[in-house]
């Protein structure tokens, strides 16, 4: 699930220029998205196209916002691709042009191998405490039973 807005180019850039494999799994989707045009600079599934392009992937494993649709249609179609990909768990919302995904520790959980990518100096005190598997953490309580969790920052991977 990739966030939108500014802080997080950095590093879907600097994941775009490296190498990135993946298993034949790996599916895309976007915790937020503005209500404009999928080509328009103020997209976040256009700014997250360097990283869409290198991972390769097909657009089917892509699940973005249609906003070729009115905002509920689209809404409502996001929600639908979401689910057909994950199940249960996700919710989207609307406001302000924007449709916004929720995702609940039950729908981490489910998670085999969650990579958080995350950028942002304000965000290292949350991160330090996913590291150090903090159990008063939600996220960590989320995905304490998966196998493999990795963090990516800006300055690389951290498992």
């Amino acid at each position: 699930m990739l966030a939108g807005g500014e802080t997080p180019l950095a590093a879907y850039r600097a994941l775009a220029r490296q190498s990135l494999p993946h298993g034949e799994g790996l599916h895309i989707l976007f915790s937020d998205e503005r209500y404009v045009p999928a080509d328009s600079a103020d997209s976040n599934y256009h700014r997250a196209r360097p990283l869409l392009d290198a991972l390769g992937l097909a657009p089917a494993a892509i699940a973005r916002v249609r906003t070729g649709l009115s905002l509920e249609e689209a809404a409502g179609d996001y929600e639908r691709q979401i689910a057909a990909l994950l199940g249960t768990g996700v919710r989207v919302r609307l406001g302000d042009g924007l449709a916004a995904v929720s995702v609940t520790p039950q729908f981490l959980a489910q998670l085999e191998e969650p990579l958080f990518v995350v950028a942002g100096r304000e965000k290292h005190a949350v991160l330090a405490r996913l590291a150090a598997q903090d159990p008063q953490l939600t996220a960590w309580r989320a995905v304490a039973s998966c196998a493999r969790v990795e963090l990516w920052m800006e300055d690389g991977a951290q498992d």
